[in-house]
């Protein structure tokens, strides 16, 4: 995978390219940093749409793919997002498994293994929100373990005074604006997760003296200042590599445990199946062991396995079955007929900065898709392509 893809945030991006790249470039990845920091969403989804169709001089397409699968999954269109990825970055799932190899489910048995390990990384693809959705489930299951600091990739310095707030806030990184992530955050700080920042701070240089910094922050901010801790990693991509890729990059997983002694649970979800699967799933030999397949094999402990995503009404149906929504009709009469806008569910009583907990983009003509959301109280609002807000009313899901 191309290293631009494993950056912590845009502004990272600008930051490690500064040298090379055109003021042009410069000038887009800024708007589409303000609007994203500003929740202004759909501003941004159209932004990165225009870049992807006309990248700036010089610039590479298949990096503004990446940027408008990221856009996309932030207003819902999980299909659209692996579109986009899949048109820079084909996917090349794993085609069979062993045959003394089994099937297992997932949550329980990275739980199992979990329980004599102070240090559990996962990774994630940055533009499938479903690997957060797991991750969610993940969390909680660890939280009753003893598990108790959640550090993300994502995570800002500032991450543990806005926590105070008691809501995933827009301020809190940049993945992190995503409802799904938002909602993992919403999840964690409920049960009693301190959040913790891990990500080089200094701007990007080469990847070595990143993956350097992410593990001496890990080790200085939470396995030194708290010899018990147990510590849920959260990271995209490479980062959980225990081994040296093909490239002989040393990423974070094998310098943690180089610099610290620990030995942590290192999980890959990113790969994709060609062959059925029971559910989300890991694999396992026919003495107990793990199995990890493809480029994987020996750099992870584990590989979880998902289904096919599929989709009702637009949206994916794990948002139904692993967090337990249901489909919102919008209300038609907030809904202007004349341009695409995006509707958005906020949690009731949460602050103006708040990751929206759903949100969905309309546009007329084409079927309305439903938001997805818990029982509960929510704010609605909605917002055109500029960031203004049309209209606003209250509802609540019984």
């Amino acid at each position: 995978m191309r290293l631009l893809r494993r950056f912590a945030a845009l502004t990272a991006v600008c930051l490690g390219l500064a040298a090379a790249s055109t003021d042009t470039f410069r000038e887009v990845l800024t708007r589409l940093n303000t609007a994203w920091d500003s929740g202004h969403y759909l501003s941004a989804l159209a932004q990165a749409e225009a870049a992807f169709r006309e990248p700036p001089p010089g610039q590479d397409r298949d990096f503004f793919a990446q940027v408008l699968a990221w856009a996309r999954s932030y207003v819902g269109d999980t299909q659209g997002a692996r579109e986009a990825f899949g048109s820079a970055f084909p996917a090349s799932p794993v085609t069979g498994i062993p045959k003394d190899v089994r099937q297992e489910e997932a949550v329980g048995a990275i739980v199992r293994a979990a329980r004599e390990r102070r240090v559990v990384i996962l990774n994630e693809a940055h533009h499938v929100p479903m690997h957060r959705a797991f991750a969610l489930r993940l969390a909680l299951a660890l939280r009753e373990e003893g598990f108790a600091y959640f550090a993300a990739e994502t995570f800002l310095p500032g991450v543990a005074e806005l926590a105070r707030k008691g809501y995933p806030s827009l301020g809190m990184g940049h993945y992190s604006k995503e409802p799904v992530f938002g909602d993992l955050i919403r999840n964690a700080m409920r049960v009693g997760y301190r959040l913790v920042p891990y990500e080089q701070e200094e701007g990007y240089t080469t990847v070595a003296a990143r993956e350097q910094r992410q593990a001496i922050n890990l080790m200085q901010r939470v396995l030194q200042r708290d010899p018990s801790a147990k510590v849920f990693v959260y990271a995209g991509f490479d980062h959980v590599l225990e081994r040296p890729d093909r490239a002989g990059n040393v990423w974070m997983a094998q310098r943690l445990r180089e610099l610290t002694g620990i030995d942590p649970l290192t999980i890959d979800q990113t790969r994709q199946a060609a062959f059925p699967l029971t559910g989300s799933v890991v694999l396992r030999s026919a003495d107990g062991s793990f199995r990890a397949l493809g480029e994987h094999t020996g750099k992870v402990d584990v590989q979880v396995f998902h289904p096919p995503e599929t989709y009702a009404n637009g949206r994916p149906v794990w948002l139904r079955d692993w967090l337990g929504r249901r489909p919102v009709e919008v209300p038609p009469d907030v809904i202007p007929g004349d341009q695409r806008v995006l509707v958005q569910a906020l949690v009731a009583g949460e602050g103006s900065d708040a990751v929206p907990y759903d949100q969905v983009v309309l546009e007329p003509g084409r079927e309305t898709r439903r938001l997805m959301l818990e029982p509960g109280r929510y704010e609605l609002a909605v917002q055109d392509e500029s960031g203004r807000v049309l209209a606003r009313r209250s509802l609540e899901v019984r």
